[in-house]
């Protein structure tokens, strides 16, 4: 595979929501070029060495997307799921299997602690209105819990509670936001030079994340972005809490309940 370094960061985003089984072999590469630059490869794997990952992914992880592949990855680097990414130079089935079941516990910890919203094509406008109401409930209830102190934090699945909440009433500026996202990229910088120093055998690899975390580089843009987000949404509930701003009442005015 030529040029993958320049090839990772103009991935074609207009793919990452498809799945694995339709996406092509040339989409595969790329993002697979991604994830080798991310994860500090110097010495990038041969052709022969891509295809039998590629033909391994189609068997066993062609329900995942590319987004899927992309953020499995990210978190792991970023040390929230938990993890060992240590590839000795070796980007294989083993290792990719991994960081994508480690990916995969992660999320049905996030769903159990903060269920996101589903909807499928099937669904009916009705029912798509109830699990909208029934996601809404389970909002205003950890909203509740956490205003009482019986729980320090959301989990936050996708930043989906995030995203909700910003469109209804988060009322930050975006100097605020931008503020909170420097922020994180001071938390993000941090915890990688530590490992820098704990981690001899990385450095190399922890060292590009770091200088691309600093340049504000597209390899770790999701990494500061799911930061910045998780860290505003902690900020804008305790403000909530402490100003005893009545949230639950808010939502639930948003949505006529």
């Amino acid at each position: 595979m030529e040029n993958k370094v320049t090839t990772t960061k103009s991935a074609n985003t207009s793919i990452e929501s498809e799945i694995i089984k339709n996406c092509s072999t040339n989409e595969l590469n790329t993002v697979l070029a991604y994830l080798y630059t991310l994860c500090g490869f110097e010495k990038m794997p041969n052709e022969t060495q891509d295809m039998v990952l590629i033909s391994f992914i189609r068997d066993h992880f062609n329900y995942l997307t590319i987004q899927d592949m992309k953020r499995a990855f990210e978190l792991g680097i970023s040390g929230e799921t938990g993890v060992n990414m240590k590839h000795y130079h070796n980007f294989n089935a083993i290792y990719f299997s991994e960081v994508i079941n480690a990916y995969r516990t992660y999320l049905k910890q996030q769903k159990q602690a903060f269920p996101k919203q589903i909807e499928t094509p099937s669904m009916s406008e009705q029912q798509k209105k109830e699990n909208h109401i029934k996601w809404i409930n389970s909002v205003c209830e950890k909203i509740e819990q956490f205003n009482k102190g019986e729980i320090s934090e959301f989990p936050d699945y996708g930043n989906t509670l995030y995203n909700y909440l910003d469109k209804k009433v988060i009322n930050f500026t975006n100097e605020r936001k931008l503020q909170i996202k420097e922020k994180a990229r001071e938390e993000l910088l941090k915890e990688f030079r530590a490992d820098k120093i704990d981690k001899p055998g990385e450095r190399n690899r922890i060292g590009i994340v770091i200088t691309d975390i600093l340049t504000d580089g597209k390899d770790t843009e999701g990494l500061v972005k799911t930061r910045a987000k998780k860290l505003a949404l902690q900020i804008f509930l305790t403000e909530c809490k402490e100003m005893e701003r009545g949230l639950v009442a808010e939502i639930k005015e948003h949505e006529k309940l």
